[in-house]
């Protein structure tokens, strides 16, 4: 085997790899808004945003959508203690654009409140955000095959395996293959093969289709530079 053809099979594990990182990003990230049609705004219950929260899972990558009336609220960031007795003279961070995006970039948990006065504890605007981290059960792209050494034989892993007749009672459970005048036996056409994949109507996964689309055909093209 030539050093070119070395170095293809190189390029094509990592063009591979790229691309699964990048379709699996893609694939699990999800925008929320804060309180669903309710928005970041005065709380019908004091506990309302704990609860929104407490029922999602949250993944690194997700982002929390903050929408309000910039003269009336803000986002501030703050620490457990701070979050707890609603102190907003010290946060980690602080928005009031009135559509702030926050990216959950790691496990862990944060907390927000709204640092107008009497905002948090009266108006119930404070919430927990717990971030879990992502566990993958099935990953996006096939694994990678042996070399062409240890491939097995084509026509062995798509032809499936005849039985072999019943001994003693004279009668096969399947006929013969037809021969050709050559002498050659036809293999019986294999059956389509279907993959599970993710539900079109799955809420928690949104994938921009014609992404994914090019990621797998550049992927089929890299596969097959492996057997080039």
């Amino acid at each position: 085997m030539g050093r070119g053809s070395r170095n293809s099979k190189d390029a094509a594990v990592l063009m591979i790899a790229l691309i699964a990182t990048a379709v699996q990003d893609v694939a699990v990230a999800t925008e929320y808004t804060v309180g669903n049609a309710t928005g970041w705004d005065f709380a019908p219950t004091t506990t309302y945003y704990d609860d929104w929260a407490s029922g999602l899972k949250f993944v690194p990558g997700d982002k929390l959508v903050f929408k309000y009336l910039p003269i009336a609220h803000n986002v501030q960031e703050v620490n457990e203690t701070d979050y707890k007795t609603c102190n907003s003279l010290n946060p980690i961070a602080e928005y009031e654009s009135g559509n702030d995006i926050i990216t959950l970039a790691k496990p862990g948990t944060r907390y927000y409140i709204c640092g107008f006065l009497g905002h948090c504890d009266q108006g119930g605007m404070r919430m927990k955000t717990t971030i879990v981290d992502q566990v993958s059960s099935t990953p996006l792209i096939p694994v990678i095959p042996p070399t062409n050494s240890e491939l097995p034989s084509p026509m062995t892993s798509i032809i499936p395996q005849l039985p072999s007749p019943a001994a003693g009672n004279g009668t096969t459970s399947n006929p013969p293959p037809h021969s050709s005048p050559h002498g050659h036996a036809h293999p019986p056409t294999a059956a389509p093969v279907s993959v599970p994949g993710h539900s079109a109507g799955d809420p928690t996964v949104q994938v921009p289709r014609l992404l994914v689309a090019i990621s797998l055909g550049v992927a089929s093209a890299a596969v097959s530079l492996l057997f080039w």
